[in-house]
């Protein structure tokens, strides 16, 4: 018998624990009526088992107390309106899942509001019960807003001007017809125009910034809002209502409508305008940007050449570049787009600290002796900070190169040519008067503070192909070339070029 109880008992707790829980399922639907008509909002729940309950309750104004209208099927409100009962609750459904219909009658503007379908929880917070909210409208004289094709969201640019339109029908005296407006910019309301009488002292121009044009069709009135000299600050929501002497702020009757105001994107922050780094660091280039709609920031090459990484563009406000090589170096473009003309772009010189590199134009250089012809040597140096280039030439019999000297010999030169970039020099060795002993090693060397590098040069003795021929057995003659030598002439100058 005790084992019995015990289990008994312990099957109560697990129910209770594992029970489910009961829920509201689906909205409440709003409900827009007439004076004296019958509201109905209806409250779907499951799992609802005793002891839980299902109450519909209302915060009564001004004082915003709960009035407990009902919990489940019992009506707590004795009032009776034309012989009927004000209030009545109508349940049906099935085991898991009811409907509780709250069925208001002989509606006045004093039952406007919210209610609130809640599931009381015996052994819960009360605010862990389950809740939701019904608005209940009360149309006072047939006043109402009318949505009509114009008064679809408004999208401009800056400097344009905007037009929304407000129709109401059946609006008498002494109810109004208001614009207020809640921007990005301002936290509450801002009352615009009480009818056609604007009540914002804000001009652009000399031009007052709303204006409110009335007009009216039959039993319909529509007020125009005109914006003029949009800025970004009059981007945000505007609302039309109807203020009712007699109604609570919250059951005034409204519309809203939009505007939004596209802005030509434009940089906000951004690299400096030359970024200097040594050849082997990590440099990050920056572009923010705004704009509305958001820009895409985009960044390229100015050369239109791939970035360093691969890829002609990358999409994105910061661009790090890792291990910055020589090569990277060079203008770099961030351009802001959001298809609202003019887009933005800002650029960024990249300016590489690196060693020297030389590389000869043609390492090998062939000339005949004795014929007071020259033989030219080209060295291409890139470098930055710019390095101090030396010419120099092998020594054969000490084997220490030897430096080279502007002189009647030798000839130094820098030359220029629009096609080299910042950082590159092009240098030039003349050797006048070619001998036999000037058929040796050359050297161009550059140094700068962040290192050293050299190009080898090897200028050899070009021979002359050239020999006589026998005819018929007569003597050489000094102007018959056969065709074997020409062509045998043809190809080493053509390897050679």
């Amino acid at each position: 018998m005790k084992y019995l109880f015990s289990t008994v008992v312990l099957s109560s707790i697990l129910c209770s624990v594992f029970a489910a829980r009961p829920e509201i399922v689906g909205d409440i639907l709003p409900e827009l009526k007439k004076l004296g008509q019958t509201a109905y909002l209806n409250c779907s729940v499951i799992n609802l088992q005793s002891p839980a309950q299902l109450q519909w309750i209302r915060k009564t104004p001004p004082s915003g107390e709960p009035l407990h209208i009902s919990s489940d099927e019992t009506i707590r409100i004795d009032e009776i309106v034309k012989g009927q009962k004000k209030y009545d609750v109508v349940k049906y459904g099935n085991t898991n899942r009811l409907i509780y219909q709250l069925i208001i009658r002989s509606l006045t503007e004093t039952d406007a509001g919210n209610y609130t379908c809640q599931i009381y929880l015996p052994n819960q917070n009360y605010d862990e019960w389950p809740q939701k909210f019904g608005v209940l409208t009360v149309k006072i004289f047939g006043v109402g807003l009318e949505n009509v094709d114009n008064s679809l969201p408004t999208v401009k640019k800056e400097d344009q001007a905007a037009y929304m339109n407000c129709s109401v029908i059946n609006l008498h005296n002494k109810e109004q017809s208001q614009w207020n407006t809640k921007t990005h910019s301002t936290d509450d309301p801002s009352y615009i125009s009480s009818d056609g009488i604007v009540r914002f002292d804000l001009f652009v121009e000399e031009r007052s910034t709303y204006s409110v044009v009335k007009y009216r069709i039959h039993n319909r009135q529509t007020y125009q809002l005109m914006i003029e000299s949009l800025t970004e600050v009059e981007a945000g929501n505007y609302t039309c209502q109807i203020y009712l002497p007699n109604q609570n702020y919250e059951e005034l009757p409204r519309m809203l409508r939009s505007v939004t105001i596209q802005i030509a994107p434009y940089i906000t922050t951004a690299s400096s305008a030359t970024i200097t780094v040594q050849e082997g660091e990590n440099v990050t280039l920056v572009c923010e940007a705004y704009g509305y709609p958001l820009p895409n920031i985009t960044w390229k090459r100015g050369d239109g050449s791939p970035l360093p990484h691969g890829g002609l563009q990358l999409i994105n406000g910061l661009y790090r570049i890792n291990n910055v090589n020589a090569t990277d170096r060079g203008l770099f473009i961030c351009t802001a787009d959001n298809n609202v003309k003019p887009h933005t772009s800002y650029s960024v010189q990249l300016k590489v600290l690196f060693a020297p590199y030389c590389t000869a134009v043609q390492d090998t250089v062939g000339q005949e002796p004795d014929r007071k012809y020259h033989a030219i040597l080209e060295c291409l140096v890139s470098a930055e900070p710019r390095a101090e280039v030396v010419w120099y030439k092998e020594n054969k019999t000490t084997l220490i190169d030897e430096k080279i000297l502007d002189s009647d010999k030798y000839t130094l030169q820098e030359q220029y040519d629009e096609r080299l970039r910042d950082c590159e020099k092009w240098y030039t060795l003349k050797i006048n008067n070619v001998v036999r002993s000037d058929y040796r090693e050359y050297y161009c060397t550059a140094q700068n503070e962040l290192g050293k590098h050299q190009a080898k040069f090897q200028l050899f003795e070009l021979v002359d192909c050239r020999f006589y021929v026998y005819t018929n057995g007569k003597e050489p003659s000094n102007h018959q070339v056969s065709v074997v030598t020409y062509m045998i002439g043809f190809l080493v100058s053509f390897i050679f070029l």
